[in-house]
């Protein structure tokens, strides 16, 4: 797996042989962890899942197909490096997000 740090909060690990990657903001909570599509909110045609501890923090996202993911970030902003690209979406999603607590949101247990 290739982990790479795109600022102190933030942590990329990417598994190269399921080709999904994983973003952390926090250490894995104890408990339950609420899981949320947020695809289309990103505008993004790749499945991108955020991960929400129960008491509504983003804890980070889960991004499948992440070579595509790449392909399809780096045309859309040319300008941008993808871990910039990353930091910007976690960003429009907590933002989004910030008042929803864990309503509506499939759970996944710890």
């Amino acid at each position: 797996m290739n982990h790479t740090e795109l600022s102190p909060e933030i942590t990329l690990h990417h598994n190269k042989t399921t080709d999904v990657a994983f973003v952390d903001l926090l250490p894995r909570p104890e408990g339950r962890i609420d899981v949320i599509d947020v695809s289309e909110t990103l505008g993004v045609g790749t499945t991108v899942l955020a991960r929400f501890d129960s008491e509504g923090n983003l804890v980070g996202l889960t991004i499948e197909n992440y070579k595509h993911f790449r392909r399809e970030v780096m045309r859309r902003y040319l300008a941008l490096a993808v871990d910039r690209i990353i930091g910007l979406m976690v960003d429009r999603v907590r933002s989004t997000f910030a008042h929803h607590g864990s309503h509506g949101m499939a759970t996944c247990a710890g």
